[in-house]
Order: C-alpha cells, then structure tokens, then sequence
C-alpha cells in the first residue's frame, strides 16, 4: 500500500492459513512487522499468485 502496509487476500485450509498468518507476524528476515490484523472474507476461488502495487 502507499504507506508501506502490506495487505494480503489468501485462500486455503484452516490450517495453512493460521500457519501463513503466524509466519505473517515476523515476516522475512529484513521486513518490520509492527501489527497484524485479520479478517474471514468469502473466497473468491483463486487459482495463481500474484503481486499488485498499489
């Protein structure tokens, strides 16, 4: 985002997902994670990753 936050939209088991959001929490190594906010949205049936900027 503009202001350097991060936002992610990510689909997957219960677990994976609670994983990914754990490894959110630190980031990799040089990121700066201050906070983390979740929140369940309807999936949207996503098949590819991809990167958007803002």
């Amino acid at each position: 985002m503009p202001n350097g936050d991060v936002e992610i939209h990510a689909e997957g088991s219960d677990q994976a997902l609670n994983q990914f959001v754990d490894w959110c929490k630190n980031g990799p190594e040089q990121a700066r994670v201050e906070a983390t906010f979740t929140h369940k949205v309807e999936a949207e049936g996503f098949s590819t990753f991809e990167i958007r900027r803002a």
